[in-house]
Order: C-alpha cells, then structure tokens, then sequence
C-alpha cells in the first residue's frame, strides 16, 4: 500500500523516479503524489533490448516483448531510426530512465523527444549523430552527457533546465550552439569547448550557478548576451584571445568573479558585461574600440588602459565606480590626455607604466604628449579617422 504523503516530502521534483516492491506499481501510479512520479515496478525495472532491421518499427518491436511502450524503463536500441520512432519514445513511452542509442543509426534527434521526461537519468547516444535538436533533452534529470564526437549542431534550449546534469563532453567537431542550450543547468560544474566553435549563444550557461571550470577554444570570437548571467560559481576567467566582441550582461551578476584577463584583441565590451561581480583590477586592451554603459561596478580598484589615447566614452562603463579612490594605469607619454578625457578625468590617482614594448600604436582619438615624453623603440603608428 502506497504511504500517504503530504506536502513536497521529497523536495517536489528532485525526487523523479520511484522504484517499489515488485507487484506494487499499479497501486502507486493510482495514489495521490505517486502518481506524478516515474513509478518502476522492482529492484531493476523492465529492461529490453531492440534490434531494428527497418526505420520506423521500434513500437512494432518493443510489444513483441512486453504488454505496453510505458512499461518499458529501460531501453537500449540498434540499427536505423527514423522520426516515426522518436515519436513513440516522445509520446508513449513515459516510464524510461535509461535510454541506450549507442548502436543506434540516425543523424538527427528531433525537437523535444526527451523534454520534460523527469526520470530520465540516463542517456547514451551513437557516432554520426549530428544534430541534437531543440528542447530535445530540456527538463530532464540526466545526469552526464557524452556529445559523440561527429555531433556539429545544438538547438535551442537542447539541454535547458537539466536539474542533474553535472557533466557534458563536448566534441570536436561542434560548430553552433543554440540559445539556452545549457541554462539552468546548476550541477553543472565545468565546461570545456573544444576548438571549432565561434560564438557562445544568449543565455547559453546563464544561472549554471556550480559552474567552476571554464576552458573555451581559441576559435571563439563572440560572447552574446547573458552568455554566463549569475553563474556564480565562476571565480576566474582567461578568455581567448581571439575573442572580439564580449555582448550584454554577458557575465553580469557573476558574484563570486574576482579576476579576468581580457584578451588581446577584444573590439567591443557591451553594458553590464561584469555588472555586480567582484573584479577589483581589470586591464583593457589596446584593440578595445568600444564600452558600454555600467560595464564594471564598486568593486573595481584599479584600472590598467593599453590604449595610446583614451578610448572615447559617450556611456559611462564605470557609473558605479568610485572614481576618486579607482587608480588608473596609463602609458607615460598618454597621461595628460586621459586627465582631459571625459569620464576618465574623474579617476584618482592616475598613474603610467613602461610602455617601451609597445610595438604598434593605434590613434583612435586625441592624444595630447606632455614636453618631453614620448613613445619610445619608434613603434608603427596608426592614426584612425578620429585620432
């Protein structure tokens, strides 16, 4: 006899899949708050394996061996599927917690196959699959996730809300990622994109609040909007060099974020790119052409600019700064035209490094030389249309 439970004795849906005393699960697919769970009847479930000689036959196949699709916890499939049979997977078979596509051949996994299978803890999927499509594995308790290496494309929210999923092996040969592809995935604890991939989506590993270890490829180049909003567990950060353009909020309300390296040929840093984190020392690049508004926040002390002249600032990227007591790093020979920069004349004290290894000098606005300091080692100068 089910027990009776009142209120989320369980933490609501932390709890997904129930295995009961063999015999017992009719009874407990009946009962108030059992019946919303992923009942499996015994120690095991019932476990099959299919063999497909044709696309399309898979629920064919599987009552040849058990009374109901929704029976089935435990499925393990080989040879061609077609889009027939995901249909089955998605519509009827409810009761799945493991699902083995290994020696399965397909190409594509339809939009929302696995979305909102709440027991499902469990999936491996075959070489030459290529396309994960959207939702496809959203709101699903899988727990590790081995993308095989011929994977290319991920859709739109594929893994969104994957309360378990704490481990995902990305491939090689990965070219896009679709927006939320991995939001609120919070076990999440590290992620390591292999080279290939260009752009990191909106919102892609927004709220992966246990997300520590962050290694991305040197072919990435844009990080968009809300990339790794509050993702909190991030507490440094190197970015690639060949990243250029970092969008909105992109790592904004990170609150445990203490040091980044921006790389050397970032163009355009958006508002709020590291609002309300903990960044206390940051240093701009040289290639930096464009900041938003409200880019940075309180905690940022000290502030190193490669720029020969001050970039030009129309939106305050420091509004929350305190300026006066914020140093600001400059060139030696640079120093007096930061001091009659907008915004960059209110930062105290302002201070100059060696900037005899400078190789190329970039004149983007006005740069006013003090007597007798000047760039030194006779670096190639270029002067852009508003230097």
């Amino acid at each position: 006899m089910p027990p009776v439970v009142g209120g989320p004795n369980f933490c609501g849906r932390d709890v997904t899949t129930v295995f009961v005393p063999q015999g017992t699960a009719a009874a407990y697919r009946a009962a108030e708050y059992w019946k919303t769970k992923n009942i499996v009847d015994g120690a095991v479930g019932v476990s099959i394996t299919v063999e497909l000689s044709q696309a399309g036959t898979l629920g064919e196949k599987i009552l040849a061996q058990v009374q109901y699709l929704n029976l089935v916890n435990k499925l393990k499939v080989k040879g061609p599927m077609n889009a027939s049979d995901f249909t089955q997977i998605k519509n009827v078979m409810t009761g799945l917690f493991s699902i083995d596509l290994s020696e399965a051949t397909f190409t594509a996994i339809p939009n929302e196959v696995f979305r909102g299978k709440y027991g499902l803890y469990e999936a491996v999927l075959p070489e030459g699959l290529q396309t994960i499509g959207d939702y496809a594995f959203s709101q699903t308790m899988v727990k590790k996730m081995v993308l095989p290496s011929t994977v290319t494309t991920l859709g739109h929210r594929c893994f969104y809300d994957c309360d378990g999923l704490f481990k995902v092996t990305f491939p090689r040969d990965l070219k896009t990622m679709g927006s939320e592809a991995f939001r609120t995935c919070d076990c999440l604890d590290s992620v390591r994109i292999l080279p290939g991939l260009t752009a990191i989506p909106d919102h892609c590993f927004r709220e992966c609040t246990s997300l520590k270890e962050l290694s991305l490829p040197n072919t990435l180049q844009t990080i968009a909007y809300c990339g790794f909003y509050n993702s909190t567990g991030l507490e440094s950060i190197v970015l690639p060099e060949s990243v250029t353009y970092i969008g909105e909020s992109a790592f904004s309300e990170c609150h445990s974020l203490k040091n980044v390296v921006l790389p050397a040929n970032l163009q355009t840093l958006w508002n709020y790119g590291f609002y309300n984190t903990q960044i206390a020392s940051v240093t701009l690049p040289a290639s930096l052409t464009s900041m938003g508004y409200n880019v940075f926040t309180g905690a940022l002390k000290k502030i190193t600019c490669m720029q020969p002249a001050p970039p030009i600032l129309t939106d305050d990227p420091f509004v929350n700064v305190t300026k006066g007591s914020c140093e600001l790093v400059v060139p030696s020979w640079s120093v007096n035209s930061y001091k009659l920069a907008n915004i960059w004349c209110n930062f105290y004290p302002v201070s100059t490094y060696d900037a005899a290894a400078i190789k190329y000098l970039t004149v983007r606005g006005e740069l006013i030389l003090p007597d007798s300091a000047r760039p030194t080692n006779k670096p190639i100068v270029s002067v852009l249309q508003n230097g």
